[in-house]
């Protein structure tokens, strides 16, 4: 069977969904809405953006070429996020890293820029990699991003 980018891209979000939920299934000490999960609209392509009960945030993808600027980074300022822990890009298609660049240009990351290693061979890609710079690091298996409790 082959997987399509689209459904790795699923496939990998819900795996960070999942792992950041299932440790506090069954936590009495969360009130409704410390976690905030956000789809940003983005047009073509995906961004979301995690920020969980202890503060942590993680920006999943970013959207095509261009909506960086015009959309996530408008959006990160009005809810206050003006660092990222991580950011995870499912894969190198510019519908889903191409507004990347442009938000590492502007906001800076503490932990690391994740993605599934490899290169690829688009100007869009080598921005991505460029602006990730020191902070890119490669997604293992079964690895956990913890954003704390």
């Amino acid at each position: 069977m082959h997987s399509t980018p689209s459904r790795v891209a699923c496939l990998v979000l819900c795996t960070v969904v999942f792992l950041v939920l299932s440790p506090m299934a069954g936590s009495n000490s969360l009130a409704a809405g410390d976690l905030t999960i956000t789809v940003i609209d983005v047009g073509q392509g995906d961004s979301t953006l995690i920020q969980s009960p202890s503060g942590k945030t993680l920006l999943f993808d970013g959207g095509p070429n261009g909506r960086g600027e015009s959309i996530i980074l408008p959006f990160l300022a009005t809810v206050g996020v003006d660092t990222l822990d991580y950011i995870v890009a499912s894969h190198y298609h510019s519908d889903h890293i191409g507004g990347l660049d442009e938000v590492l240009s502007v906001i800076p990351v503490r932990e690391a820029v994740l993605d599934r290693g490899w290169s690829y061979t688009t100007l869009t890609y080598n921005s991505y990699v460029n602006a990730a710079g020191s902070h890119r690091q490669t997604l293992t298996p079964g690895q956990v991003i913890d954003l704390g409790e």
